[in-house]
Order: structure tokens, then C-alpha cells, then sequence
């Protein structure tokens, strides 16, 4: 591997108070990684670009990089190029979104069904296990987005007195329809990025229910605060800016060395008001984690040489066609046995010859 390494980062930075948390895990994680000689590109968009995002892929097929760690912005959009820089030998970590029928050799990010049955446990909990969700679910195109959902569902299925309306439109303003859809609901989930908006919405009707969505920003821990929003499920942004920078460096190590690369599950918190502002201190949550990632990998490793003695133990000490145990292990067991007898009493030693067993 060359001397210095070169990691290209793609993603959006608009809204601001939901990509802050992502570049700065990507900073703190160049800032570790600077002492092996990896410089870290930023590349951004302003939103949720594919056309921008394609128009920089192309770029770096053309650039010397070594990995690209990307946050998708559509999950079949990019496919084609992250197959051709897949074949260059330039490995593509995604993260937050991922492109799962790409050839992208991992992915960083939450457990999206898991985060989606966790809202539904924490929401049926809040209305006591009975009563009408009003689903705000955004464009069910985002796989992440459609995975929640249906962990949310999963969920709200162990609640036979439960049921759910999806909100069908997006929100734009605290119309009266969206109002009366609020007004007759007695409990939201938000698993999109309109949290805000309907906790405005909420806030303007004078209406308290139990409410629970996604992505822990600022404005969101104030509706919080509040006790407008009741609990928000925390995917951990930092941490998935600063495991894509790892595992884009992890790829191209791999690439070199040779092996498996497996991606990284970033787990789910939930957000009270108690406990909403230190779910922030990220930085030791990114070395716990990377902490236990290694001692998988180790344990993983471990395991596998183990077997594989095991497996040549069988082999040195059997014989293959009758499974028995062969000269060199009998030699072994009888210098044992002899040296027992030595020390606690008489050995007896029995031969029998089978005629014509060939």
C-alpha cells in the first residue's frame, strides 16, 4: 500500500441541524486515522442530490482515490458507477442510506427495522398498548425509510389493540387537513424527516399526544423539552460518519491483505428529555464500539483457527477410512497410560487380531 491514502467522503450538509452530527464524526475520524497517512476528501451537496452525487462519482473515476465512503441519495440511482469504481479496485463503503443491490463492498448504519420496532415499543408503551397511530412514513422509495416502516409494523402487530393510518400526504404547513387527521389520532410516529413539522403542527393546535420520530437535532430537542415530542428513537449520526471513514480505510487494508469486509450496525437509542443531550458525547460511544467491532473480529478469527487445529488434530490422529484412532495417537495414549501406572498401579494391555479384516 502506498505511502499515503486518500478517502474521498460524499454527502449532503443540508439541513444543517441533521448533517452537523454526520461531518463531525467524519472530521474526528480523519483526525485519528491522519497519523497512518489517510487524507480524507469532503465532497457535499446541499440536499439529497443523486444527479450531484453521480456528477462527482464520475469525477472520481477519473481521480486518484483509494476508497469513497458515500451517503446515497437514492438507493438504485448510483449502482452503475459504484459498479465501475467497484471494478477499478476502488472499494465503496455506503452509509446512513444504503444501496443494497449495488456492488458496494459494505455498509455503515442502523439497523433500520430494529429502530422501527423499537418506535413502535416505546409508542405503545406511551398509549398503553391500545388505541389509532396517525404513520408519518416519507417516500417509501428511501430504503431506510420503508425499513423502518416495516419494523414499526412488525411491531405494532404484538398489539392486537392497536391499529394505524399512514398520513398519505407530505407535510407542508399546518394545514386544517392535517390537523383534523392529528386531532383524531391518539398517538404519532414520525419515521421520516418531517419530525419537526408535525411537532410544530402539533404545537400550533394545542394538541398533546404521545409522539414518537426520528433524528435527535436541536429543534427536535426542543419540541422535547417541551413534551410536544415524547421520545425520539437516535440512529447515532456521529457514529456513522465516523465508522464510514473506518471501514473505507478498513476496505482498502482489506484490498491490499486480502479477506472478508463486513459492514457495521449502528445501534438505536432512544431519547427522553431527561436524557436527550448526552446522547451527544459521541466520541466515547465511537470508541466503545470500535472497541467491540475489533473484539468480534478477534473472537471471529479465534474461533476460526481454533476449529481449523481441531479439524487437523482429527486429521493426524485418525484413520481415514475406519474414523478409528491411528499408530501415532495410540503410541501417545500409551506412554500416558504407562506413566500412570508408574505412579498409581499395574497396567493391563489387551490385543486382538480380527483374521481376514481387510
Amino acid at each position: 500500500m502506498r505511502e499515503n491514502v486518500i478517502i474521498a467522503v460524499v454527502a449532503p450538509v443540508q439541513p444543517e441541524d441533521f448533517f452537523d452530527r454526520v461531518w463531525e464524526g467524519v472530521w474526528e475520524a480523519t483526525f485519528d486515522l491522519s497519523s497512518f497517512g489517510v487524507q480524507v476528501q469532503n465532497l457535499t451537496t446541499d440536499q439529497h442530490d443523486p444527479q450531484a452525487q453521480r456528477e462527482i462519482l464520475k469525477r472520481l473515476l477519473e481521480e486518484d482515490v483509494d476508497a469513497i465512503a458515500i451517503l446515497p441519495a437514492h438507493f438504485t440511482a448510483l449502482d452503475d458507477l459504484i459498479a465501475l469504481l467497484e471494478q477499478q479496485g476502488i472499494p465503496v463503503i455506503t452509509f446512513h442510506g444504503d444501496a443494497p443491490l449495488s456492488t458496494r463492498s459494505a455498509f455503515v448504519g442502523p439497523d433500520s427495522h430494529a429502530a422501527g420496532a423499537l418506535a413502535a415499543e416505546v409508542l405503545s408503551k406511551l398509549m398503553g398498548g391500545r388505541g389509532h397511530v396517525l404513520s408519518f412514513t416519507g417516500p417509501l422509495e428511501r430504503p431506510h425509510f420503508a425499513q423502518r416502516h416495516r419494523g414499526f409494523q412488525t411491531g405494532l402487530e404484538c398489539q392486537p389493540y392497536m391499529h394505524e393510518t399512514i398520513h398519505p400526504n407530505p407535510v407542508q404547513g399546518t394545514t386544517p387537513e392535517l390537523v383534523a387527521a392529528l386531532a383524531q389520532a391518539d398517538g404519532v410516529y414520525v419515521g421520516c424527516d418531517e419530525l419537526v413539522e408535525v411537532a410544530e403542527a402539533l404545537d400550533k393546535a394545542a394538541l398533546s399526544l404521545p409522539f414518537v420520530g426520528f433524528s435527535n437535532t436541536e429543534k427536535a430537542r426542543q419540541f422535547l423539552d417541551r413534551r410536544i415530542i415524547s421520545a425520539i428513537i437516535d440512529e447515532n449520526r456521529y457514529l456513522q460518519g465516523y465508522f464510514a471513514v473506518q471501514k473505507a480505510y478498513e476496505a482498502v487494508l482489506h484490498r491490499e491483505q486480502g479477506g472478508e469486509l463486513s459492514g457495521v450496525t449502528i445501534p438505536s437509542t432512544v431519547a427522553f428529555r431527561a436524557n436527550a443531550f448526552e446522547l451527544n458525547n459521541s466520541l466515547n460511544s465511537a470508541f466503545e464500539l470500535l472497541v467491540r467491532q475489533r473484539t468480534q473480529v478477534l473472537c471471529s478469527y479465534k474461533e476460526r483457527l481454533e476449529q481449523a487445529n481441531a479439524e487437523l488434530l482429527n486429521l493426524a490422529t485418525t484413520d481415514p477410512l475406519t474414523g478409528l484412532l491411528n499408530r501415532r495417537k495410540f503410541e501417545e495414549v500409551m506412554q500416558h497410560e504407562v506413566a500412570r501406572a508408574v505412579r498409581y498401579g499395574p497396567l493391563s494391555l489387551l490385543l486382538i487380531d480380527l483374521d481376514f479384516f481387510k
